[in-house]
């Protein structure tokens, strides 16, 4: 009787450790089809958010604006971590169709698969006139 035991015990022991093996390969099986990418994407779009409000707030939109200038402008996208690319694009608020000001970040010609685009809206005062601007940043990973 005390043999009977002992095999019920080890088959079960068997088919509990077979089942748990078998919970885990499926778990990494499920883990490993989750990719990398789409985070990506979602912090693609937080980084591009976050570029054009720090050239909105540091006064780097409107001071190219007012001058017509895009140096500021591509100095500070160049200062950006090399994986991320971006290209910054003002237009006149009246004429929306030409850009005015137009800046691509050194080394990134070409678009990548996923781009991520924010805008704002500018107001520039220049003494009596008031003018408003849109600001499109794109940004996509090299």
């Amino acid at each position: 009787m005390v043999e009977e035991k002992g095999f019920v015990l080890t088959v079960d022991s068997f088919l509990s450790v077979t089942l748990i093996i078998l919970f885990i390969l499926l778990s990494f099986f499920y883990l490993t089809k989750t990719s990398v990418s789409s985070w990506n994407v979602v912090d693609l779009r937080l980084i591009v958010g976050d570029e054009i409000a720090v050239l909105e707030k540091s006064g780097l939109l409107e001071d190219a604006i007012k001058q017509s200038s895009s140096e500021m402008i591509l100095s500070a996208l160049n200062d950006t971590p090399n994986s991320y690319c971006f290209s910054l694009t003002v237009y006149d608020y009246s004429s929306a169709l030409a850009p005015i000001i137009n800046s691509v970040k050194s080394g990134c010609a070409e678009k990548g698969d996923e781009v991520s685009s924010v805008e704002r809206s500018i107001v520039s005062r220049n003494s009596s006139d008031i003018n408003f601007y849109i600001a499109r940043l794109e940004g996509w990973v090299k």
